[in-house]
């Protein structure tokens, strides 16, 4: 450790030092101000594979069924799918 300031070891300047301390002072990172994507701004929002069963979103053909494919309609909350309908 010794008495690099912090700086992991690494021979910087005076200058270069006062700059990154700088750079950080007055910011914290927490959860509220992160930048998190939502919504539309996701990069994965509203893509679907070309291989995909239906065109809509939580609409699907379950083929897990031995004897007979069903259609599923699934909502995703919170990260658990909630099953609405087997048809």
């Amino acid at each position: 450790m010794g008495g690099d300031g912090g700086m992991l070891g690494r021979s910087h300047s005076d200058e270069t030092k006062e700059l990154m301390s700088n750079s950080h002072k007055g910011k914290r990172s927490n959860i509220n101000n992160l930048n998190l994507p939502s919504g539309k701004d996701h990069w994965n929002f509203g893509s679907k594979s070309d291989n995909a069963t239906s065109k809509y979103h939580g609409i699907f053909i379950d083929k897990r069924s031995v004897n007979f494919p069903f259609w599923r309609i699934v909502l995703t909350v919170k990260g658990k799918n909630i099953q609405i309908r087997r048809f």
